[in-house]
């Protein structure tokens, strides 16, 4: 693979999470795209919007990242105790 010139942005990995043999290459490119964002990316139906993949194999890949620990559903409530928000953050980010 050959590289061109110009600027590049770079998005660092976490490498426990890229060698990890019990996570599919679909689990890993959404950790990816959720890592890289910068918090703009952190529902299930923002991921599906940058990707042809639909909301449901996000969603699978989802379920992956927080069964193996990489993500957590951050819920935030009112006083109310409603739901207001619902995010996904990366494990050891927040």
């Amino acid at each position: 693979m050959a590289r061109k010139g110009g600027k590049m942005e770079y998005t660092e990995v976490m490498k426990r999470a890229l060698y990890d043999p019990l996570l599919s290459f679909k689990a890993k490119g959404i950790l990816l795209a959720v890592t890289g964002s910068k918090g703009e990316l952190d529902t299930g139906e923002k991921l599906s919007r940058i990707s042809c993949d639909g909301i449901y194999v996000v969603r699978n890949g989802i379920k992956e990242l927080t069964s193996r620990g990489y993500l957590k559903l951050e819920t935030n409530r009112d006083d109310n105790g409603q739901i207001v928000s619902r995010r996904y953050v990366i494990v050891g980010e927040e």
